[in-house]
């Protein structure tokens, strides 16, 4: 090959590698473009409340914060007031929207109505407007308070060596932790465990940080919103992340956080089978947020932050929230002959 020849290959593949790179950067544009149209359309992220689903999360996301709020280890009475106003005025905007209500909205209501008779056992008074709108939803729903669970210690990791519809059965979110520091070889063994988890081609991409020292635990805790109130008691908090120079294309977007989501589900199990209690922590941040954690622990650019898991010894008497599920028959669709 003369050196004209090789001239000319040389800038034809300088050329290529420009079209491919600005070809990918169309493609990728494309592909968040698609999945953001999807997430503004049919989130609530304006709070419109314009389908039932919608009107429905949002009630589930504020009764399950009171619940949280009941079952803390130090409640504070009159707790959540904001919360609860809004919870007794969207629980009337769906029954007035949608007469053959949910489950989830008995339950609700039945939330609504501990948190009236836990402030009426101690004479705490409620806003007399309050009061008001609870007799208007009581009049329409007929339910008794939702007494949330007391375990204790032994019953909460008695079904560890079970089979796995009882010890799934037997997990929950633990906000109360005792002062005693978990050990760092039990973490260290329910990682081993949640490594089991699959992931897609075996790359295994997660990544645990384990964060013991009480003034960094802190900090990392101030920048999640979600732990008030207890994440003060956790002695242990787990980062979990996902290393995205693993994935290959566009089309694995999203596999980070199904490999991550997996991976955290596994440890979550692990760390109850080690007879440690946890509660995990989104990891809903803003840019700021997401940067100070990236700084405060030292974590890769490369890395994406999954969530955090707040880690403790559980106390011999505790509450946990009732939190019910959706029926079976809720959440699948069958495709038959």
């Amino acid at each position: 090959m003369n050196l004209k020849n090789v001239v000319k290959s040389l800038i034809n593949k300088r050329y290529f590698r420009f079209f491919q790179k600005i070809n990918m950067y169309r493609v990728t544009y494309n592909a968040f473009r698609y999945d953001a149209l999807r997430y503004i359309s049919h989130s609530n992220s304006f709070l419109k409340f314009d389908t039932e689903d919608k009107l429905l999360g949002q009630i589930i996301a504020e009764y399950h914060a009171i619940e949280k709020g009941i079952c803390m280890p130090q409640r504070r009475m009159g707790f959540g007031k904001q919360v609860i106003n809004n919870l007794l005025d969207h629980c009337m905007i769906y029954l007035n929207r949608y007469p053959l209500y949910h489950d989830q909205i008995k339950h609700a209501v039945a939330v609504i109505l501990e948190y009236q008779r836990i402030h009426h056992g101690v004479g705490f008074k409620l806003d007399d407007d309050l009061e008001e709108k609870m007799s208007q939803l009581k009049r329409q729903i007929n339910s008794a308070p939702a007494r949330q669970v007391t375990s204790t210690k032994e019953a909460f990791f008695s079904e560890r060596y079970s089979s796995f519809d009882k010890f799934s059965e037997s997990r929950h979110s633990v906000r109360n932790f005792t002062s005693e520091p978990v050990s760092l070889e039990k973490i260290k063994q329910s990682v081993s465990l949640a490594r089991n988890s699959p992931s897609s081609c075996n790359r295994q991409p997660s990544k645990v940080y384990i964060v013991q020292n009480e003034q960094l635990r802190r900090q990392v805790l101030e920048l999640q919103n979600g732990n008030r109130g207890f994440g003060h008691l956790a002695t242990t908090v787990l980062v979990v992340t996902e290393n995205l120079s693993y994935f290959l294309s566009i089309n694995e977007r999203n596999e980070a956080y199904i490999n991550g989501g997996m991976f955290a589900m596994n440890l979550l199990y692990a760390l109850h089978f080690n007879e440690i209690g946890a509660c995990p922590l989104n990891w809903c941040a803003e840019k700021q947020n997401d940067i100070s954690l990236r700084k405060l622990l030292d974590i890769p650019d490369n890395e994406i932050i999954i969530m955090l898991i707040a880690c403790g010894q559980v106390p011999d008497t505790f509450m946990l929230a009732s939190s019910p599920r959706k029926s079976v028959d809720e959440i699948i669709r069958i495709y038959g002959e």
